[in-house]
């Protein structure tokens, strides 16, 4: 059965992402919450840290950009940007279990603090600060934003129409802060009763009291902060609607 999903996520990654729910047979409409500026950092030494940590997909983008080394050891939040930090020359890349506070213990125990400081590889805004809860564990973390997010002043005429016309199965949310702009959006607009007939499918449950907010029809979130099951919600709420 053929769902017509809104992507939230920034641009680049709202394509990536159309892509592969078209090859599972749904039909994506894209609907940036936020936009996505490079903060054009240069890393002149980056030898000195023993690691880097990345957060995001685009703090991996923003490493990348920041100094051509490729052998700084990677820990990355989850396996997509673990994924995105190897397709990048990344290596070796360790990946989390998708929570800030899994990197945090992932780097505990795999690193020592008397090898070097951690450079963190951030945007603007975070969720989980490592530099507080590594330094409370001994690690040296510098913080270096590579990268600012600024969020839309309104939806998409995609996302626009596609509430309007109420032609949506779903709504795909993989962070709080999208989550935030999506609803207040929505609520400017007047249209908080079009999604009373839609699905809001959360990467975690604090995305999912934030989407709260809204009428949905239901409201899902994955068994675990990662992509591929947040997709499974999809299969999920199709298996669960009636013939």
């Amino acid at each position: 059965m053929t769902r017509r999903v809104l992507i939230t996520r920034p641009q680049a990654e709202a394509e990536a992402l159309a892509a592969e729910l078209t090859s599972r047979g749904h039909e994506a409409v894209i609907a940036p919450m936020l936009v996505i500026r490079s903060a054009g950092i240069q890393l002149r030494d980056a030898a000195r840290y023993q690691a880097a940590a990345v957060t995001s997909g685009n703090g991996v983008d923003g490493l990348a950009s920041a100094t051509a080394r490729r052998a700084l050891p990677v820990f990355a939040v989850g396996e997509a940007t673990a994924e995105r930090a190897l397709a990048l020359g990344f290596d070796p890349v360790t990946s989390a279990q998708g929570t800030g506070g899994a990197l945090v213990d992932l780097i505990r125990t795999t690193l020592h603090p008397a090898n070097g400081p951690i450079l963190w590889a951030s945007g603007d805004e975070v969720r989980v600060d490592l530099t507080t809860e590594l330094g409370n564990r001994g690690f040296a973390v510098e913080r270096v934003i590579v990268y600012r997010t600024e969020p839309v002043d309104r939806l998409s005429d995609a996302g626009l129409h596609a509430l309007m016309d109420r032609s949506l199965g779903g709504v795909l949310f993989f962070s709080p802060r999208t989550a935030e702009r999506f609803v207040r959006l929505v609520l400017e607009a007047g249209l908080d009763g079009q999604v009373t007939t839609m699905a809001a499918h959360c990467l975690s449950p604090p995305i999912a009291d934030t989407v709260g907010a809204l009428p949905w029809a239901t409201i899902r979130t994955a068994a675990r902060p990662t992509r591929d099951d947040l997709l499974a919600t999809l299969d999920d709420t199709i298996s669960s609607d009636p013939d």
